[in-house]
């Protein structure tokens, strides 16, 4: 049974939307080994703690639709939150267009 012209597209992008996720997950992977032994090594060569800089960080995880806001500060955690509810909106009106409501 052959698939209609349309559906070989879809199986082709999702194929190619995949793969991406896939090369750019294994990609931060390597990113973070590398710089982390950069790090250690730079931090191991440095005699003096007058190059100490201070780091925030923060980050969203979303389980199902929740997302759950971390930060290292109240001002990044805010604007963590800024990020989810922007995050949020887009998946909803994805779905909703998705399903064909607009």
């Amino acid at each position: 049974m052959q698939l209609p012209r349309c559906d070989r597209v879809v199986l082709e992008l999702s194929s190619a939307l995949i793969l991406a996720g896939m090369t750019l997950i294994f990609a931060g992977i390597l990113a973070l080994i590398f710089y982390s032994f950069k790090g250690a090594k730079k931090r191991g060569s440095q005699e003096d703690n007058k190059d100490k800089v201070d780091v925030s960080a923060g980050g969203v995880v979303f389980l199902g639709p929740f997302p759950i806001v971390f930060g290292s500060n109240k001002r990044i955690a805010k604007w963590m939150l800024v990020v989810a509810l922007i995050i949020t909106l887009l998946l909803i009106f994805q779905t909703l267009l998705f399903v064909g409501v607009i």
